[in-house]
């Protein structure tokens, strides 16, 4: 889901710059040069248990999307970090228990 929302986002015109993040940076060099590295699109290594760097990346972001699972366990650090960094939260979790939490 994650690479789709991401795909879908690069080629809207309406988006000026992209960052996706993920732990393995490997991964998220591929997906940039996928995307065209056009220098719109960057690529951020995150840890999603860590709420403080999640926050920190999500500060200078107009919206954050949230693809991370399983939602049980990342949803409500996720939805902390984009409150405390003052940014628009998009969720794609579809795991009730996690958008509960």
């Amino acid at each position: 889901m994650g690479r789709r929302a991401a795909a879908e986002l690069a080629r809207s015109d309406e988006v000026s710059s992209l960052v996706v993040a993920a732990r393995d940076r490997d991964d998220l060099d591929l997906l940039v040069h996928y995307f065209g590295g056009d220098g719109r699109i960057s690529a951020a290594a995150a840890d999603a248990l860590d709420e403080d760097s999640l926050g920190d990346l999500m500060n200078d972001a107009d919206v954050a999307v949230s693809c991370a699972g399983p939602g049980y366990q990342l949803e409500l650090l996720s939805v902390r970090a984009a409150l405390r960094a003052s940014t628009n939260y998009v969720s794609l979790c579809d795991d009730l228990s996690g958008s509960l939490a």
